[in-house]
């Protein structure tokens, strides 16, 4: 079996060496030999980085974009890439380039989500038995734990952690639901984990060891972002209600141009 790994980075040329070295030599469940594909909206060394370590440990691939649309576009990308080159058998996920979620917990996700024959499993920091090494500021707790509790109310989506940046799907799963992904930035895991549940897919969590990083994006935008996601997760509800006809074609066309790149 083969598990392809999408590492979305924007100019982690401080982190990324470390993230590569981490998981090209992780230790899988047996039977299981991983490629690892780098999609970057980089301008600072991040590429060049990723270049020479390829030439060096083989499995990775480097898909650069030439002009930055958002981590959900260029996981969506990494996505198509293992499709097109991947069996049914495989498993595809994504994990942050920060290395926040190491390689152990990751291989550790994917015994879990056998061993329970799921058709995907996402990473939690907030489920009974996670760790959180670093205390993660309250700022960002209290706004994580409010926007789950809005997923929880308007998607039925019933899980502790949307948005860690760590999730696995089979290789079908991910097949089915692709050509309905919209959301291209932050929201993207809640469109993915919607259209997994609307399809009728087993979805688990695993609680994890987390290794929250210094400089990350989120951390440093964080009132824009949070509002940001509370506005889209409403727009994409109503996009996909059964009563958005009464809005009429022009009103449910004007949400979903403009939610769909935030």
């Amino acid at each position: 079996m083969q598990l392809w790994i999408i590492l979305p980075a924007y100019n982690e040329g401080k982190r990324i060496y470390a993230t590569l070295e981490d998981y090209s030599k992780a230790s899988w469940p047996s039977g299981i030999s991983s490629r690892i594909v780098v999609v970057s909206d980089s301008t600072d060394e991040t590429n060049s980085i990723v270049t020479k370590f390829a030439k060096r440990a083989g499995s990775i691939t480097l898909i650069k974009n030439k002009v930055r649309k958002g981590k959900g576009y260029a996981i969506l990308k990494g996505f198509r890439y293992a499709i097109k080159n991947a069996d049914h058998r495989s498993l595809i996920g994504f994990v942050d380039a920060d290395d926040a979620v190491p390689s152990k917990e990751y291989s550790r996700m994917i015994k879990i989500m056998i061993n329970k024959n799921a058709d995907g499993i996402v990473a939690s920091r907030y489920a009974r038995n996670s760790v959180n090494v670093v205390k993660l500021k309250t700022q960002r707790v209290l706004a994580s734990r409010c926007y789950n509790l809005l997923v929880r109310a308007i998607f039925g989506i019933n899980l502790s952690d949307t948005q860690c940046g760590a999730k696995i799907f089979r290789y079908d799963a991910l097949r089915k639901v692709i050509g309905r992904i919209v959301l291209l930035d932050v929201s993207f895991d809640l469109n993915i984990l919607y259209e997994m549940k609307r399809a009728g897919f087993n979805i688990i969590e695993a609680g994890i060891v987390y290794l929250d990083k210094k400089g990350s994006s989120m951390n440093i935008k964080l009132p824009l972002r949070s509002a940001q996601m509370f506005i889209v997760a409403i727009g994409f509800r109503i996009y996909h209600s059964r009563f958005n006809f009464i809005l009429g074609s022009s009103v449910a066309s004007f949400i979903h141009s403009h939610i769909k790149d935030w």
